[in-house]
């Protein structure tokens, strides 16, 4: 008698490698057709007949929003809660985000190259700083 084998990988482990066949097939199929593409992916995954939803987002944008969310998580010791739950750090990130896409696209050898580019960099890093104040203030 045959038995199968049990499959000892966990379930975050599976749904690691099936998202990344997804964004590396979408991106194949971007390249392969030059499609224009911002780098950024959001694919929603609906499980029809469910309550279920899984959401795909890949890209630079991603990788910045989870390491601002990893260092918040190692800072507080906490999850961070789901994003638009808290509003104003949403925009913070968002933000942040931004104002690095201005960055990428406007200096050149860590320099900005148009200085209204960089006046515009400096206003979202304000805006940034001003969202970024303790939820209470003392009474």
């Amino acid at each position: 008698m045959k038995t199968k084998k049990q499959n000892t990988a966990t379930a975050m482990r599976r749904l690691y490698q099936a998202t990344s066949d997804i964004v590396a097939g979408m991106r194949k199929v971007y390249a392969e057709n030059d499609m224009p593409s911002s780098g950024e992916i959001r694919v929603p995954v609906l499980f029809r007949g469910t309550d279920m939803r899984v959401t795909i987002e890949a890209g630079q944008g991603v990788a910045m929003r989870n390491a601002v969310e990893h260092a918040q998580m190692s800072a507080s010791d906490k999850p961070v809660s789901e994003p638009g739950l808290s509003a104003r750090g949403e925009a913070i990130t968002l933000l942040a985000m931004y104002a690095s896409e201005i960055k990428d696209n406007s200096t050149a050898s860590g320099r900005f190259v148009d200085p209204d580019d960089e006046k515009f960099f400096n206003r979202v890093v304000s805006a940034m700083k001003a969202l970024d104040f303790p939820d209470r203030t003392p009474a």
